[in-house]
């Protein structure tokens, strides 16, 4: 395995907004959203995933350095009325 697909670790905001879990990674602004909230993860693990797959087959040099970082308003999360999660998620490349 390439050192571009080894396991990341990125901060994720989970938060519920209109019934629908929204997952935002806060280190590339990439997001997902979902029914659940392991189901907003589990497509913004994909997303990164497809980035990093689409940033090797490119040749670029620097994955994902194109992507700047989550929008401020989530760096620290100010969403008071709103349900949150903020954690550290493992983002990890498929297997084959």
């Amino acid at each position: 395995m390439t050192a571009a697909l080894a396991d990341w670790n990125v901060g994720v905001l989970l938060f519920r907004e209109s019934g629908i879990w929204i997952a935002q990674c806060l280190h590339y602004d990439i997001a997902a959203q979902g029914a659940s909230p392991m189901e907003a993860l589990q497509r913004l693990q994909n997303s990164f995933v497809a980035h990093v797959l689409v940033g090797i087959q490119d040749d670029q040099l620097v994955l994902l350095g194109d992507i700047p970082p989550a929008p401020k308003q989530y760096w620290p999360p100010v969403l008071a009325d709103r349900e949150e999660i903020t954690e550290r998620v493992p983002i990890v490349p498929p297997k084959g």
